[in-house]
């Protein structure tokens, strides 16, 4: 391999340039809406309140990439008119801002529930102490509230960035030139996929550290001087012009190939997160291990995959592999050339390193004293692993377990990209026939909504029975 990657080099430079840009400007518009949609659910009014829930519930139930596939191609027929109307016929969305809006949209969801939260720890005794001093709302919200709310908010933010940050490599399926997009040309021309993937995975875990440098050097300096514990007017008739309603005709007559691709998404995604689990189990175990030597091998694997994004796995896994004579003469090529297996040991590697860090939070946050009980009552390491530790780490874990099942499930959407026929695929090769992106992504949509809610649902009654279950045991 050449030092330059074959003439590469300075291209893949460019397109990390991009990356940064679109990240940072994906990251401002997502901060306003984020914060506006926060402002909303917090606010006494209903209206105001249901907006914001509507908002972040349905952004965050429909994956990115059908978002970035959405706005790229279900405004066409917008810009069109919007181009007509003020004498521009060739006005339309490029894709980077439509990268800039599918991604700011979904961050600003995730935001809304951040910025929620930090508000809602805020002492109510701060807002009553602004009252009494005779302060106007708008100053209490600019010199009590906001402060505090940054503070709070940070570590919540830094994640969303980190996951912002990965996430731009979604939009390389629209055209623009960023890190993915030059890395999948420069395998076009040089067939070494597994080379410019790897690269590209390590230029991303080179952005995700100086994300998390940065992150850091901002949560130190918001914590200054606090104490830690530890552990629109004007005339819009023109908008008549436009018409906004949808084929119903259309999505009735696809709704079954629609159904069967979701089934593929949901065997997808069972397979995925079931075998993820299991592996993450020994690694949460290692990784909380406070001798070095046990724990590094599960950090490193840890970092990786949750520092690289998951198109560039599925893509190294898929495409990259290939590349070398051994694996294609070995008895794993048959799975390994099939999309569906090659897709099912991606999302499963890259989900077990998240819930292997779930676990091992969950297994420090269990009381120390429960621990000393069970040796006090002469109980052995692995009995106490198995009967105290992971039981109670289980029920603390779950919540953010069924979080991981559903960003799983968004993230299934990504394997499309490799031929696989699930729900956003089985919706890109409909709309290859019909020309109806808007209806079809609109159906797909609600697809992921009610797979979302089925989840969301079962994990609450789980939650409960599991609860109950704790309880009727002590």
């Amino acid at each position: 391999m050449n030092f330059d990657l074959y003439g590469f080099g300075p291209a893949l430079a460019a397109g990390a340039l991009m990356t940064v840009k679109l990240a940072l400007t994906a990251l401002c518009l997502g901060l306003v809406l984020g914060l506006a949609g926060a402002l909303a659910k917090t606010s006494p009014y209903k209206p105001l309140q249901w907006l914001g829930g509507a908002y972040s519930t349905i952004v965050r139930g429909i994956p990115e990439l059908l978002w970035v596939l959405l706005i790229y191609f279900g405004t066409v027929n917008l810009m069109r008119a919007l181009g007509e109307f003020f004498g521009n016929p060739d006005l339309s969305l490029s894709a980077f801002a439509a990268g800039v809006i599918a991604l700011g949209l979904c961050f600003g969801a995730y935001a809304t529930e951040v910025f929620r939260g930090a508000i809602l720890a805020i002492p109510k005794g701060h807002r009553e102490a602004g009252v009494a001093l005779g302060l106007s709302k708008f100053r209490i919200f600019t010199r009590l509230i906001m402060p505090q709310m940054w503070r709070i908010a940070l570590p919540g933010l830094g994640n969303l960035f980190m996951i912002l940050m990965k996430d731009t490599a979604l939009v390389s399926v629209i055209g623009l030139e960023e890190i993915m997009r030059h890395a999948q040309i420069g395998v076009t021309v040089t067939k070494q996929p597994f080379t410019f993937f790897m690269v590209a995975a390590f230029m991303y875990l080179g952005l995700t550290v100086l994300a998390m440098t940065g992150m850091h050097f901002l949560e130190k300096r918001a914590a200054r001087g606090f104490a830690r514990k530890h552990p629109m007017s004007g005339d819009y008739s023109w908008l008549a012009h436009f018409d906004l309603g949808l084929n119903w005709a259309v999505i009735i007559k696809w709704l079954p190939k629609l159904a069967q691709g979701a089934t593929l998404t949901l065997e997808l995604v069972a397979i995925a997160v079931i075998a993820g689990l299991l592996l993450a189990i020994p690694l949460g175990i290692a990784r909380s291990s406070r001798r070095w030597y046990v724990s590094a091998l599960p950090y490193a694997y840890i970092f990786f995959f949750r520092g690289t994004p998951l198109l560039v796995q599925l893509f190294l896994v898929y495409y990259g592999l290939a590349q070398f004579d051994a694996v294609r003469e070995s008895f794993m090529w048959p799975y390994l050339r099939d999309p569906f297996w090659c897709a099912t040991a991606t999302m499963t590697l890259h989900t077990a390193a998240y819930i292997a860090e779930i676990l091992r939070g969950a297994i420090q946050a269990i009381p120390p004293g429960e621990i000393e009980a069970a040796r006090a009552l002469g109980m052995s390491k692995p009995k106490t692993l198995f009967y105290i530790i992971l039981p109670r780490a289980s029920r603390i874990g779950l919540p953010a377990y069924s979080n991981e099942v559903i960003l799983m499930l968004k993230a299934s959407a990504l394997a499309s990209t490799v031929t696989l026929l699930e729900l956003t695929g089985m919706a890109r090769t409909i709309i290859a026939r019909t020309y109806l992106p808007v209806e079809i992504f609109f159906a797909a949509g609600l697809f992921y909504l009610l797979m979302a809610y089925i989840l969301v649902r079962g994990f609450k009654l789980l939650e409960r029975w599991l609860r109950v279950d704790a309880c009727q045991g002590r």
